[in-house]
C-alpha cells in the first residue's frame, strides 16, 4: 500500500486548530478552516487523525493528559461543562476517577461513548481551567456529594478545596445545601493528611468541643486550634517536619503561642496511631485545665 501524500500547509492547518483544544478537532472546523473532505477522510484512513466520538478527532501524536476531557466537551458542543468528578480533577480536589468523563449542559443532548452527560436547568457556577469549562467549586462539591460517598469521602472533598483556596469556609457554609453544608457547617477548617482526618474523627468521638482546623492566626497556620479555651495540638511527623529549618520553624511557633498564653500540645504522627488512647488523654488533661483555669490571651486573627 502506497504510503500517504501529506500537505504540509493542510497539516499546518489542522495542527493549529489543535493547539487551541489539546489536539482534539472538531469535523466542522477542519471544513470552516477549508479542509475538504477527502483531506479529512485520507487522515482518518491512515491514522493521523483519530476518532474519539463523532465528528471529534484527536491529532496522532498530540497526547496530552486532558485531552479526554476537551474531546467530551467538544462531542457535546455548545455550552457543555466539566462536572462531577471530572471537574473535580481539573480543580484539584481528587483524583482522576475510572469511567466516563462527566459532562454537564444546560440542554437537551445525547448519549455519547465514554462521556456521561448530566442535562441541568442551568450552570450559574462555572468557570475555566487550563481553557477548559468547568463547574466551579462549590457546584462540584455538590453534585459529587449526590453520588453515595460517605461523609468520609466527602469531608475530604470539601478539606481539599478549602486547602486550594478554591472556596472560604464561610462562602461553603453560607452557599451549600444539603450534605455538603452539614459537614461543611461541622467541619471548621480543613484536613490536609490522613494523619489530621485521623485526629478529626478520634475528636469527635471523645465528644471534645469542636475545635478549628488549620486555622491561620498571626501568620502561623495552627493544626487544631481550641480558640475559646486557649488550647493548641500541634501534629509532627517525621516525613513533613525532619530537618534543621522545619525543627527551628517548629519551635518557633510554640514558643510564640505559649508567650501569648496558649497551652500548646504536641503529638507525633506515630503516638496519634498507635497510642490513640493516651493522644485523647493529653488532649482531655489541656482542655479541662484551660475550662478550670485561666483563660488564654486571645490571638490575633491573621490572614
Amino acid at each position: 500500500m502506497a504510503r500517504a501524500v501529506s500537505n504540509p500547509r493542510v497539516d499546518a492547518r489542522i495542527a493549529q486548530l489543535g493547539s487551541r483544544r489539546f489536539g482534539i478537532v472538531r469535523y466542522e472546523e477542519l471544513r470552516a478552516a477549508g479542509v475538504s473532505r477527502g483531506a479529512i477522510d485520507r487522515r482518518v484512513a491512515d491514522g493521523r487523525l483519530l476518532a474519539r466520538h463523532p465528528g471529534v478527532f484527536r491529532i496522532a501524536g498530540a497526547e496530552h493528559p486532558l485531552a479526554e476531557y476537551a474531546a467530551a466537551l467538544a462531542s457535546v458542543g455548545a455550552g457543555a461543562v466539566l462536572s462531577h468528578a471530572s471537574a473535580g480533577h481539573l480543580l484539584g480536589i481528587c483524583e482522576p476517577a475510572p469511567g466516563p468523563v462527566h459532562v454537564s449542559v444546560a440542554r437537551n443532548a445525547g448519549a455519547r461513548r465514554g462521556v456521561r452527560v448530566h442535562r441541568r436547568r442551568a450552570l450559574p457556577d462555572v468557570g475555566t481551567v487550563q481553557g477548559l469549562a468547568v463547574t466551579g467549586p462549590l457546584t462540584t462539591l455538590q453534585d459529587m456529594a449526590l453520588e453515595g460517598r460517605s461523609d468520609d469521602a466527602v469531608e475530604r472533598l470539601i478539606s481539599a478545596a478549602l486547602a486550594a483556596r478554591l472556596i472560604t469556609p464561610a462562602q461553603l457554609v453560607e452557599r451549600s445545601t444539603g450534605r455538603v453544608h452539614r459537614l461543611a457547617s461541622e467541619l471548621r477548617g480543613f484536613t490536609r493528611s490522613k494523619v489530621e482526618r485521623m485526629l478529626r474523627q478520634m475528636v469527635r468521638a471523645a465528644e471534645f468541643p469542636v475545635p478549628d482546623f488549620n486555622p491561620r492566626r498571626r501568620g502561623w497556620e495552627i493544626d487544631v486550634l481550641w480558640k475559646d479555651l486557649g488550647v493548641c495540638v500541634e501534629v509532627n511527623s517525621y516525613r513533613y517536619h525532619a530537618g534543621k529549618p522545619v525543627f527551628e520553624k517548629d519551635h518557633t511557633k510554640r514558643a510564640e503561642l505559649e508567650r501569648r498564653g496558649y497551652t500548646v500540645v504536641s503529638i507525633t504522627a506515630t503516638m496519634l496511631k498507635r497510642k490513640p488512647y493516651v493522644v485523647v488523654a493529653m488532649i482531655a488533661e489541656a482542655l479541662a485545665k484551660r475550662r478550670w483555669g485561666t483563660a488564654a490571651a486571645p490571638l490575633p486573627e491573621g490572614s
